[in-house]
C-alpha cells in the first residue's frame, strides 16, 4: 500500500445514497412529452436514465474522520469534509419530501473547496445531523481544536 491510499485504506463507516424519488419529475415528463411527440417522448425517456444513473451512482461515505461525496456517472468527483471543519448543520424538509420521509441535510464547512455540503433527499435527516454534529464536537476536541468566528461588526 502506497501513501496515498492510507486516507481511506478502511472501508467507510456507512454509506447514504439520495432516494430516486428525486427523478419523479423526469419520470413523468417521459408520458407527457408522448403527447407532444414521439421523439420527444425518447429523448425524455434518455433524460430519465441519466438521472436514475447519476443518483444511482451518488455516494455520501462517513470514514472515522471525514465524509466523502461520490458523483458522477461517467466522470467521477469526490469531495471530503473533515469533522472538525463543520461549521453548522440544518435539515430541510419540503413538505413533498415530508411526504415521502425524507429531508435535506445542509451542512456549512470551513473547507477551502467545499464551503457547503448538501445531503439531498435523504432518509433519517435529524440522525444525520446529531450525527455530524456530535462527530465535529469530539474531533475539536480531540485534536485540542477551539473554533473562533471573526466578523466585521462596522457598518
Amino acid at each position: 500500500m502506497t501513501m496515498f491510499n492510507k486516507q481511506h485504506a478502511s472501508k467507510p463507516n456507512h454509506i447514504l445514497s439520495p432516494s430516486q424519488w428525486m427523478n419523479f419529475g423526469w419520470l413523468t415528463m417521459v408520458p407527457v412529452s408522448y403527447f407532444v411527440h414521439p421523439y420527444a417522448c425518447a429523448l425524455a425517456v434518455v433524460i430519465y436514465i441519466y438521472k436514475y444513473f447519476e443518483v444511482d451512482c451518488w455516494r455520501y461515505e462517513f470514514y472515522d474522520d471525514c465524509v466523502v461525496e461520490r458523483k458522477g456517472v461517467f466522470s467521477v468527483t469526490r469531495e471530503s469534509v473533515q469533522y472538525f471543519r463543520i461549521k453548522s448543520v440544518m435539515v430541510d424538509e419540503p413538505f413533498w419530501m415530508r411526504l415521502l420521509g425524507l429531508s435535506i441535510v445542509r451542512v456549512m464547512t470551513s473547507e477551502q473547496f467545499k464551503h457547503e455540503l448538501i445531503f439531498q433527499a435523504v432518509e433519517e435527516g435529524e440522525g444525520i445531523q446529531a450525527y455530524l454534529q456530535h462527530n465535529a464536537r469530539a474531533e475539536r476536541l480531540n485534536m485540542g481544536i477551539r473554533d473562533f468566528d471573526v466578523y466585521n461588526t462596522h457598518l
